[in-house]
């Protein structure tokens, strides 16, 4: 894992970030200040970057590659999307992470710190906090609905009828 400090010049957002669904949604000058506290994280794969009980380090973007979570040792979830979130319940909640992930190909994320709340400016803390809650609960009510959905069919197959 290599991870380098996001160069970024005032003024010139790429779009490739811009872009993102999480920051396409924040007012420019947000993401300008949150930018300063942003990185950009290499993975080879195979290589396990969250850690089931490890600490909450930041909050993971994908940006390229696929991305196997587990837990227990069994594989829940695979995501493979450009701007899917990985770490966010951990840097939400502040706690230790409840997951293994692991990049399944040579892949790169984007990590804000986890202590970007505590840098920025108070003007800029409110409109990220409250962009990112609502899309985290969007996201979040989403997963929940995909999980039920896949819960609802396991237990229907296992009813068995003589």
């Amino acid at each position: 894992m290599q991870e380098i400090p996001y160069n970024h010049q005032r003024g010139n957002i790429p779009a490739s970030i811009s872009m993102i669904p999480l920051f396409a949604q924040l007012k420019e000058a947000t993401l300008e200040e949150l930018l300063g506290h942003a990185s950009i994280v290499q993975l080879d794969a195979g290589e396990t970057f969250l850690k089931e009980g490890g600490r909450a380090t930041g909050l993971f973007i994908i940006l390229k590659g696929k991305f196997e979570v587990s837990k227990n040792g069994r594989a829940v979830a695979t995501l493979a999307k450009a701007g899917e979130l990985l770490g966010e319940m951990s840097f939400i909640l502040n706690q230790p992470h409840q997951a293994n992930v692991t990049a399944k190909s040579q892949a790169t994320v984007f990590k804000i710190d986890s202590h970007v709340m505590d840098a920025l400016p108070d003007d800029h803390y409110d409109h990220f906090q409250g962009t990112m809650y609502r899309y985290l609960t969007k996201l979040l009510a989403e997963r929940l609905m995909k999980t039920s959905e896949q819960l609802t069919r396991s237990q229907s197959e296992d009813i068995y009828y003589l």
